[in-house]
């Protein structure tokens, strides 16, 4: 979900925003909208990838336990998606760094750093998977790192470039999202306990009952935090 809708979201509201501002030349206006862009996704993204790394058991558990989806198939899927997860905040912006040169006509510097990213992606895929002997984990694995990589390449590029630019609150607000997952975190680790053991008393409905719980508790605790900071302005 994070991925299929925040990212092509974003991705598709930020490109003609940009584009007319630039146009206008209006830059610092076509930063600011960058940055809420990137706000935004984190804002829904981190406390996604929080629980995907943090709970990936009782997701599939909740999700899928039935005929012949076991523990152990439950466990495998588990290990799937913390690696997926690791690279989320990656795609998302990705779609938000991506705009800033096709806004600008450049089709070209987001080919290459993915394309670069890929063969990164096949090399460490092919590490992980012959030389460790991990399975579909390292699939995972492999595609969150090449995440990064091709991020970390599209703001190098962008740094070159003289195209990074990033209002001042940026960083305060990333660090208010950081901040409100910690907390969550926080509160999953001291309730989560609890509320696996009591829902797991209630028979056969006790992993759709654990779930529900996890996620009523992670997402009150991580809106508190939020709306405490007033990050929800942002959205």
């Amino acid at each position: 979900m994070p991925l299929g809708v925040i990212g092509v979201a974003l991705g598709t509201v930020l490109l003609p925003e940009m584009s007319r501002l630039l146009a206008a030349g209006d830059i610092a206006g076509s930063a600011r909208a960058q940055a809420r862009a990137a706000e935004i996704g984190l804002l829904l993204t981190l406390p996604c990838m929080a629980l995907f790394v943090l709970i990936p058991h009782e997701i599939m558990l909740g999700l899928f336990s039935r005929g012949a989806f076991d523990q152990q198939a439950a466990a495998s899927a588990a290990t799937v998606l913390q690696a997926y997860a690791l690279g989320m905040p990656a795609f998302i912006l990705i779609r938000c760094v991506t705009p800033m040169f096709h806004a600008r006509g450049d089709t070209v510097t987001p080919a290459r750093a993915t394309l670069t990213s890929i063969g990164f992606n096949m090399a460490v895929k092919v590490g992980l998977i012959f030389g460790l002997g991990w399975g579909a984990e390292g699939l995972a694995l492999g595609t969150s790192v090449g995440a990064w990589i091709s991020l970390g390449l599209l703001l190098v590029f962008a740094w070159r470039e003289g195209l990074l630019s990033l209002p001042p609150s940026f960083g305060l607000r990333v660090s208010g999202i950081a901040a409100a997952t910690a907390f969550m975190i926080a509160v999953l680790v001291l309730v989560g306990p609890l509320l696996l053991a009591a829902a797991h008393g209630l028979g056969q409905f006790g992993n759709e009952v654990a779930l529900m719980a996890l996620g009523l508790v992670a997402g009150g605790a991580y809106g508190l935090a939020a709306f405490g900071q007033g990050l929800h302005r942002r959205l």
